[in-house]
């Protein structure tokens, strides 16, 4: 009556009170106590599952799950679970009616068959492989129940179970490969030694000098006993046995093929020496890889120092067959004049200094010399040169971090133009740079500051640089360049210690009605002029004798010495100012009248003189004794003029003579010009 009204199958119910009662009567024989508290799922199943592994099923699609013994069954219907379809079940019974059921089902964890019945489990082992952190050879297992798979990839030590293959393994990875990470001494000394002769096999450019990974496998073999599976082990016998590291110390003889000349390293160095400089030198054997051949890493602040043409004489390793390539590249009948090809070559290196000038151009000079062939520059053929032939330049930063890198110089130096200028300045607090300054209130200033980038020392040079109303300490990259603005520098420094002279001077030079109309005819304006002139007084008055001041007393002492002089300066200045503006507005006036059929090129020519010679802050930067001559100078242009009519081709053939003459030094200005820029 209860089990109708509740709607309950009174034959369940008398079914499950059967089965409780003699589970009670099969505990209480067993000696078993009936538990006290409520039992957990997990518990219940994992009972359950002791007596029931056959009954285990994995979800395979729709409906469909995959059993035991690779038995294809369905949840019942009528089961709770039949439409949640969870991924593992555990079934009380498996029955076959129109289709195979799993009846009473529970949703599982296989893992909760693991520990159920070990002796049932099967393991499949696979992808061995070292594990640095632990310092075992570890492998992935998938352990399988009645052909259902029951977990799979899970890391276990494999030296337990094939330590055969395990010491193998720990051999290959760890000592021949050096994945270790605190490795012993003997295998520190292994690894720094083998990468020292493959670092010598990128020099030489060959990979047949150091042996391969299987000798240095059989070296450990036949050393190692056959029990050491793990790192741990290994430690283990190093401390237990004494002879042990020393046992599994290399030497050159087990590393080599064949033996190396004792002069190699000569011949393939690791630094670059250049006057002052040291820049280390990396060398990389992998044809089409960006940094192929030779490296040179150049912090960006010594990149304005480096040599322009020294690079291109490599190491002297590979100087010789650059040398050969350069001519083997020539045309054919320049080529067919230097047979054999490396005889010619040698014998031209005997005769070449290393120096920084283009090597095409030494070597054109030795070989004409040896074969009386005149080789022009267009006939080396540098673009057919391989990559390796040309040095590769790493820019780094003060911390060696690479900027940038290629293997063309000037193209380098300009892309890092500012950087240079800010390395150079350095963000150290102790440097002497500074700004802002109207009197020497920086202590003594050196003549060159060294600091430390990328593993080289950098060589400043700091001065004093005119900033108009105040001056500012500015590290220079070359000697040269900082004494020009050391020298304009302090000319600013003074001038504003010396306000009231200033104001004298610029009062009373230059004033006048002949002196306006004498600049107005030679075409010069007064204000820049005057200004030129006022520095021009202050640098003969107080910098004339070397060499120029760089402490406060040095200073103050040669401002004290010259103040006195700079009225008696400025009126000498001026006489020689006046002298060379009356001949100037005469040369200016018969230019004028000149006919161009006359003139012709001349005109040009004198006007690029003129310029020359009357250029912006011509005054300062021209000597005292070359500014009396000025006057014979123009004199001498008034007569080329004056002469010019009747010997118009004899003028134009003295011009391309003095031209041809004057290439080097504009040249050389301009280089020095783009440097200081």
């Amino acid at each position: 009556k209860l089990c109708k009204r509740e709607f309950l199958s009174f034959m369940r119910m008398r079914e499950w009170r059967d089965i409780l009662f003699q589970l009670t009567v099969a505990c209480r024989q067993a000696g078993l106590r009936q538990n006290q508290s409520e039992a957990s799922f997990e518990s219940i199943h994992r009972a359950l599952l002791s007596g029931l592994l056959g009954n285990l099923g994995q979800w395979h699609e729709g409906h469909e799950y995959l059993g035991c013994r690779n038995r294809k069954l369905q949840i019942f219907p009528g089961s709770s679970q039949f439409k949640k379809k969870p991924k593992w079940i555990l079934a009380a019974e498996v029955v076959e009616t129109t289709r195979v059921y799993a009846r009473c089902v529970a949703e599982v964890d296989p893992r909760w068959a693991l520990d159920a019945n070990p002796d049932l489990l099967k393991h499949h082992y696979y992808e061995p492989h070292w594990q640095a952190r632990s310092g075992r050879v570890m492998a992935r297992d998938r352990v399988s129940l009645y052909g259902l798979v029951l977990v799979d990839r899970q890391r276990v030590h494999y030296g337990p179970i094939d330590p055969v293959v395990a010491r193998e393994i720990l051999i290959r990875s760890a000592l021949v490969e050096g994945h270790v990470r605190q490795p012993p001494a003997f295998l520190r000394h292994n690894r720094a030694l083998v990468a020292e002769l493959e670092a010598l096999e990128s020099k030489v450019r060959r990979r047949d000098l150091v042996v391969d990974e299987q000798a240095l496998f059989d070296f450990y073999d036949e050393r190692l006993p056959g029990n050491i599976t793990t790192l741990g082990r290994l430690k283990g016998w190093l401390k237990a046995d004494q002879q042990a590291a020393e046992l599994l110390r290399m030497d050159r003889q087990h590393l080599l093929l064949r033996s190396l000349d004792e002069e190699l390293g000569n011949q393939f160095p690791d630094t670059l020496q250049w006057q002052d400089l040291e820049l280390a030198l990396s060398y990389h054997f992998e044809p089409g890889h960006p940094a192929d051949g030779i490296s040179v890493s150049i912090p960006v602040g010594l990149l304005n120092r480096v040599p322009r043409y020294r690079f291109e004489w490599l190491v002297p390793g590979l100087l010789r067959e650059k040398c050969i390539a350069l001519v083997k590249g020539l045309p054919k009948g320049l080529r067919k004049q230097l047979v054999p090809v490396p005889d010619f070559v040698d014998r031209a290196l005997v005769e070449m200094e290393l120096a920084d000038r283009p090597l095409v151009e030494a070597l054109s000079a030795h070989l004409r010399q040896l074969s009386g062939q005149r080789i022009a520059e267009q006939d080396w053929r540098l673009d057919k040169l391989d990559d390796y032939y040309r040095m590769n330049f790493r820019i780094v930063d003060a911390d060696g971090k690479l900027l940038r890198q290629g293997r063309v110089l000037d193209e380098l130096v300009e892309d890092s133009r500012e950087q240079t200028r800010e390395s150079l300045q350095g963000d150290n607090d102790d440097g002497p740079a500074t700004t802002g300054l109207t009197s020497w209130t920086l202590g003594d200033l050196p003549e060159a500051w060294r600091t430390r980038q990328a593993g080289t020392d950098i060589e400043s040079y700091p001065a004093l640089v005119d900033r108009g109303d105040t001056v500012d300490v500015v590290l220079f990259d070359y000697a040269r360049q900082a004494a020009v603005a050391h020298r304009r520098g302090l000319t600013r420094l003074y001038q504003l210690q010396c306000a009231q002279q200033v104001r004298f001077l610029r009062k009373q030079l230059l004033r006048g009605n002949e002196a306006n109309l004498m600049l107005a005819a030679a075409g010069m304006e007064r204000a820049p002029l005057l200004e030129d002139l006022i520095d021009a007084c202050f640098a003969q008055a107080l910098l004339s004798a070397p060499p120029l001041p760089r402490t406060g007393e040095e200073f103050e002492q040669s401002l004290q010495q010259g103040r006195g002089e700079l009225v008696n300066c400025g009126n000498e200045l001026e006489r020689l100012l006046r002298n060379s503006l009356a001949p100037l507005a005469d040369l200016r006036q018969r230019l004028a009248l000149a006919s161009d059929r006359q003139a012709g090129s001349a005109r040009l020519d004198i006007e690029q003189q003129l310029g020359q010679l009357f250029g912006p802050d011509f005054q300062y930067a021209t000597p005292w004794q070359w500014l009396g001559n000025y006057p014979r100078y123009l004199k001498a242009v008034v007569i080329r003029l004056q002469r010019l009519s009747g010997q118009y081709q004899k003028d134009q053939q003295h011009t391309e003579t003095i031209a041809g003459l004057a290439q080097p030094l504009n040249s050389c200005l301009r280089a020095l010009n783009k440097t200081s820029a």
